[in-house]
C-alpha cells in the first residue's frame, strides 16, 4: 500500500512514477522463506525489468520470488538490502539508506552521550560495526555495494539536511579508531583435546558440527590443544555440545559480550592496543578472549555482560573523545 500511495502522490505532483513489489522486478532468491538469499542471475534480470517502468520506480523492500514464483522474504534489514541490490544492479552512482539517526555513530548514543557521527568510513569498517551490534545497518546491506564499489550514504529521515555518513571502498586513514560497537548475550564454547596436537583435520571436525546445525561463529581463538568460539544464541546448543563431546572436552560460558574496536590500520598501532588494555585494567574489566584479524580493521574482546556499559564509556573516552 505504501508504494502505491507514494507513486500516486508523485503522479499527482506531475512526476511520472510506477509502483512494484520487489518480487516482480527480477529479485530472484532461493526458497529459504524468512531468510532468503539472492541468486546471481537477479542482477541482470532486475536491470532488464526496471527498463520496462516508465518514470520513477517505487519498489517495496523485504523480499523477492524463488524460481517457482513463490514470494520470499529476507531477514532483518531486508528493506535496505533490496535498495542495495537494486543500486548494484543498475550500477548506481550511490546508494542512500534513510534511517532515524544521523548516520553511523562512534558508539551507541544511549550509552555515551558524546557519541558523534562518523563522516567517512570504509566498507570493511562498516561491516565490522554492523555485524558486532551497530543497529543502523544490517550486515548484509552493504555487500552488493561492496561488490560493485558503489558508495553508500546513511542519512536521517528526520534531519535531511544532516550530511550523515558515507561508506566507501577505501579511504586515506585519518583516525585510527573510528568506533566502538558491542554485542550482548554471547556464549563461549571451549573445545579442548590433546588429540589436536599436531593433528590435521581436527578443526574441520569441529566446524562440521556447527555447519550441520547452521550455527555461525562470531569469534575464534586457537592454541595447540584448545579452540574457543563465540556464538550469539543458544539455538541447537545442546545438540552441538552433545556431538562435540564425542571428540573433545567441552566447556560453556554464558552471559558474555563482545566489544569491537574498529578502525583502519588499528592492528599496526601499538599505542591503541596499549590504551585499550591499560584502560580496561583501570576499570577492573577482565578480557576473556581476544581476536585480531589480518585485515587490520578491528580488535574484538570478550568480557562479562555486566561490564559492557562501563567498558564502552571508558574506551570511547580514551580512544575517540580526544
Amino acid at each position: 500500500m505504501s508504494v502505491k500511495i507514494l507513486a500516486q502522490h508523485l503522479s499527482m505532483k506531475g512526476i511520472k512514477a510506477e509502483s512494484r513489489i520487489s518480487g516482480d522486478v527480477g529479485m530472484i532468491t532461493n526458497s529459504e522463506f524468512g531468510a532468503a538469499e539472492i541468486l546471481d542471475e537477479s542482477f541482470e534480470k532486475i536491470n532488464y525489468e526496471l527498463t520496462k517502468i516508465k518514470g520513477i520506480p517505487i519498489i517495496t523492500g523485504f523480499g523477492g520470488k524463488d524460481c517457482n514464483g513463490e514470494f520470499t522474504t529476507f531477514s532483518r534489514g531486508g528493506s535496505d538490502y533490496v535498495a542495495s541490490l537494486i543500486g548494484a544492479a543498475v550500477q548506481a552512482e550511490r546508494i542512500e539508506i534513510w534511517t532515524e539517526v544521523n548516520g553511523v555513530m562512534t558508539t551507541n548514543p544511549q550509552i555515551v552521550k558524546e557519541a558523534k557521527t562518523i563522516p567517512l568510513l570504509t566498507f570493511n569498517e562498516a561491516s565490522e560495526l554492523a555485524y558486532f551490534g551497530a543497529k543502523v545497518l544490517h550486515p548484509k546491506t552493504i555487500i552488493p555495494a561492496i561488490n560493485k564499489n558503489i558508495p553508500v550514504k546513511v542519512l536521517n529521515t528526520f534531519e535531511p539536511e544532516n550530511e550523515g555518513s558515507t561508506i566507501v571502498c577505501d579511504e586515506v586513514c585519518t583516525q585510527t579508531v573510528k568506533a566502538i560497537s558491542y554485542k550482548r548475550g554471547i556464549i563461549i564454547i571451549d573445545v579442548k583435546s590433546s588429540r589436536m596436537l599436531n593433528a590435521h583435520g581436527f578443526l574441520a571436525k569441529i566446524f562440521e558440527v556447527f555447519a550441520k546445525y547452521k550455527k555461525s561463529v562470531d569469534m575464534i581463538a586457537t592454541s595447540e590443544i584448545k579452540v574457543s568460539m563465540s556464538i550469539d544464541c543458544d539455538d541447537n546448543l545442546r545438540k552441538i555440545i552433545r556431538e562435540l563431546k564425542k571428540i573433545a572436552n567441552v566447556k560453556i560460558s554464558k552471559n558474555k559480550a563482545i566489544i569491537c574496536v574498529v578502525g583502519q590500520g588499528i592492528n599496526n598501532n601499538i599505542f591503541v592496543t596499549e590504551k585499550i588494555f591499560g584502560s580496561l585494567r583501570e576499570i577492573n574489566t577482565t578480557v576473556e578472549m581476544v581476536s585480531q584479524c589480518y585485515d587490520n580493521v578491528s580488535i574484538n574482546l570478550v568480557i562479562e555482560n555486566s561490564k559492557v556499559e562501563k567498558t564502552v564509556k571508558c574506551l570511547h573516552k580514551e580512544l575517540i573523545q580526544l
